[in-house]
């Protein structure tokens, strides 16, 4: 059904809308931060003799000692991507797994948030507003969660890890998932119960008008259709 307006209701769409975006940004930006975990002051070596005194560990990137960021600059290292396979293979397997995860998680969001601009001119079936609700508030809050088992992992018990600016943004995603898939979980029906007897209501309405004759036009119609039969025809051959 096409319209021209939030026909699926216009709050709860809004709300699916917009913390699904903002979702997939926090998302993203937990993954680039190089801060996810704070850790004691530990030097990773990176190989071909580059050593980072590092203060902070994201899962990609790693925060210096003095809070700026090793970015893997290609202009500088041109090895950039062996280093990043083997600062992995410093934190551990789960690392790059949740990096991967959390990636996952922000292109869905991403995508639902594009087809939910579909709601704005068309009304969707209960069952696919359900579905991305309930992969939103379920599926990928349980996903972008599981992050925090880093903080039970290896790396993390050896370097005393601490709670950390990109973990915040991480909850913070985590939040706008669980709001958008309720958003889209309290959409309603188009036309809902209330339109369809408002819609039934009307077509009645419009269907009485219709034979809702005047009496006096009816009776006038009914005199030209059926004459009085007192009345004498003037052409009748047995009148003249």
């Amino acid at each position: 059904m096409c319209g021209c307006a939030y026909l699926n209701g216009g709050m709860p769409l809004f709300f699916g809308q917009f913390f699904s975006l903002m979702a997939g940004v926090l998302s993203v930006g937990s993954m680039i931060d190089c801060s996810f975990a704070t850790i004691d002051p530990t030097v990773l070596d990176l190989g071909d003799g580059l050593e980072i005194e590092a203060g902070g560990v994201g899962f990609i990137f790693v925060q210096k000692i003095d809070g700026h960021c090793y970015w893997y600059n290609y202009a500088i290292d041109p090895f950039s991507e062996s280093k990043l396979q083997t600062y992995w293979g410093l934190l551990g397997r789960p690392w790059k797994f949740a990096s991967i995860l959390t990636w996952t998680c922000a292109c869905l969001s991403w995508a639902f948030f594009l087809y939910s601009i579909s709601f704005c001119c068309s009304s969707q079936i209960k069952q696919i507003r359900h579905l991305i609700g309930f992969v939103m508030a379920g599926l990928m809050t349980i996903g972008q969660a599981c992050t925090f088992i880093l903080y039970a992992e290896d790396f993390c018990q050896d370097n005393n890890c601490s709670f950390s600016r990109g973990s915040g943004t991480s909850l913070a995603a985590i939040g706008c998932y669980v709001i958008a898939g309720l958003g889209f979980f309290f959409t309603t029906d188009y036309p809902g119960e209330e339109g369809m007897e408002k819609w039934k209501q009307k077509k009645s309405t419009q269907k009485e008008e219709e034979y809702d004759y005047d009496e006096e036009d009816y009776d006038e119609y009914d005199d030209e259709v059926y004459p009085d039969p007192d009345q004498q025809d003037p052409y009748d051959p047995n009148n003249m």
